[in-house]
């Protein structure tokens, strides 16, 4: 491996994975598993693992956490719904819901079933699904496992 020279290494860089401000959102290349913590920056554009650079770092890529999760959702059939829409609908069906608990913004999302199974089957880090039926639980209940679903669905 050929020696870089040190004025092209920006060592002892943090990140706490929001995206948001300075701080980065990186994720591992090969894995796509979010990245929190130190890192280096090599030439300005590559980005490794680790407080300082050695042949240990692991290859580190940018990534936009927002458009990564609706992706993920609208793979999974999401329902695009604006949060005052449903207050109408007396239906007492299961309904579910999505939350990015990476920004910090409330953002919740209600999805379809189809998407609640895929995402609920994934544990992660960076999102939160639930389903809420009228018939058998309060919005109080669902409220405590997921907060904001209740403004989100009285806004």
């Amino acid at each position: 491996m050929r020696p870089i020279p040190q004025n092209r290494i920006v060592e002892n860089q943090y990140t706490n994975g929001t995206g948001i401000g300075k701080n980065l959102a990186l994720r591992f290349v090969r894995s796509k598993i979010p990245y929190i913590g130190f890192y280096s920056i090599i030439n300005g554009t590559r980005y490794f693992s680790g407080k300082s650079y050695t042949e240990k770092s692991k290859p580190l890529e940018r990534y936009n956490i927002i458009e990564t999760a609706v992706g993920v959702i609208a793979i999974a059939g999401s329902i695009a719904t604006q949060a005052n829409s449903l207050l109408g609908s007396k239906s007492a069906q299961t309904r579910y819901f999505y939350k990015d608990l990476t920004s910090q913004n409330i953002l919740i999302k209600e999805i379809d079933k189809k998407a609640y199974d895929t995402l609920q089957g994934k544990a992660s880090m960076t999102s939160q699904v639930i389903s809420y039926n009228p018939n058998t639980q309060s919005l109080e209940e669902v409220n405590k496992q997921m907060p904001g679903l209740r403004e989100f669905l009285v806004a």
